[in-house]
């Protein structure tokens, strides 16, 4: 009975986090980076990023945008993810071209728990054979992949989790992706148990629980988007908005608490 109401607790928290289409993310001191794309900022030398919303008081993370094959060159303005205007969040979004990738150093510290949200599109998926992966977002211990669903039409969300011991676990979503639709994507990993919602407000949402003890403590601390650190052919082909990562409310949480503080994913317009 006590894991069920975890359970439950668990999938009413990433309700509230999926929220609506047209509002974006308000940003809290649990919060460790929160990219809401919407203007520009000069870093290295006056390279072009999308700097992180510090709304909270918190301490922003700035993105070094970088390559996705070596990463010891530095900034490569050769593999900035391009910022455009239109957003149905408002603002702008990251056009990634299946060669970008954005790297955001120093931007994970690890914890035993962790929230993970972002919006997407997908405009291109891998191949279906072989490594089709695409890598929308990679750090130590959570990763969030697009999968080719098999028809090299349609993708699925997939997660990647690795446990304190440091054992994988493959976490798919079994929502349905079709290609050049915006969805979002809520993950939480809390209680010993991991739960991830795919969706968008015309579709419905489709949520998915597993059990994962645990997070493994990171081995670094980098942030990748967009590409996969240790498999740089999985490049991620579409846009990204709303990008958010960070911890979930401390314990005890239940549903009152939520309702009362309305931290972790309560969105503004």
């Amino acid at each position: 009975m006590k894991n069920l109401l975890i359970k439950l607790m668990l999938i009413a928290l990433l309700v509230v986090a999926c929220g609506t289409a047209s509002a974006v993310y308000t940003d809290n001191p649990l919060t460790r980076g929160l990219l809401h794309c919407d203007v520009t900022n000069g870093v290295g030398g006056g390279f072009i990023n999308t700097p992180d919303d510090n709304s909270s008081g918190r301490t922003a993370i700035y993105p070094i945008l970088n390559t996705s094959n070596n990463w010891d060159i530095g900034v490569d303005n050769t593999t900035l993810p391009t910022l455009t205007a239109g957003s149905p969040y408002g603002g702008s979004y990251l056009a990634f071209d299946g060669g970008d990738t954005i790297r955001a150093t120093n931007a994970w510290l690890g914890g035993d728990e962790m929230i993970l949200d972002l919006s997407f599109r997908v405009n291109g998926l891998p191949s279906a054979s072989g490594d089709n992966y695409a890598a929308m977002f990679w750090t130590y211990p959570v990763k969030a992949y697009m999968l080719n669903a098999g028809d090299d039409t349609h993708g699925l969300a997939l997660m990647l989790v690795y446990d304190a011991a440091g054992n994988p676990h493959f976490f798919g979503s079994t929502k349905t992706i079709n290609q050049d639709v915006w969805y979002h994507l809520s993950f939480v990993a809390s209680n010993g148990y991991s739960s991830v919602i795919v969706g968008n407000d015309d579709e419905g949402f489709v949520t998915n629980t597993t059990t994962i003890t645990g997070l493994l403590a990171p081995a670094f601390t980098d942030v990748i988007i967009g590409s996969d650190f240790f498999g740089p052919t999985r490049l991620f082909q579409g846009d990204l908005d709303e990008i958010r990562y960070g911890l979930p409310i401390p314990e005890p949480f239940t549903f009152g608490l939520i309702g009362l503080l309305g931290l972790f994913a309560i969105r503004r317009k």
